[in-house]
């Protein structure tokens, strides 16, 4: 093989790397995108989870509190 083809032979690599470097490029960048995109979807869901879950937990929990004050009184004046 001569300089001149060996050369050519090296050039031609050098372009299907760049080549192959830009597609991954393009690549990683339509991945970050999905990645913003989720953690946008995850923060939305952890503020609801927030404002709308653990406030209908809590007042789960108190109305059952509730209902088991009243059920002592029950039982206490039944005692007596």
């Amino acid at each position: 093989m001569d300089n001149e083809k060996f050369q050519e032979l090296v050039v031609q690599q050098l372009q299907k790397l760049s080549e192959g470097q830009s597609r991954i490029e393009s690549r990683m960048d339509k991945l970050e995108s999905k990645v913003d995109k989720l953690e946008s979807k995850v923060d939305k869901l952890e503020l609801r989870m927030e404002n709308e879950v653990i406030d209908k937990i809590r007042i789960l929990f108190d109305a059952r509190e509730a209902q088991n004050q009243r059920l002592d009184r029950i039982e206490d004046s039944s005692k007596a």
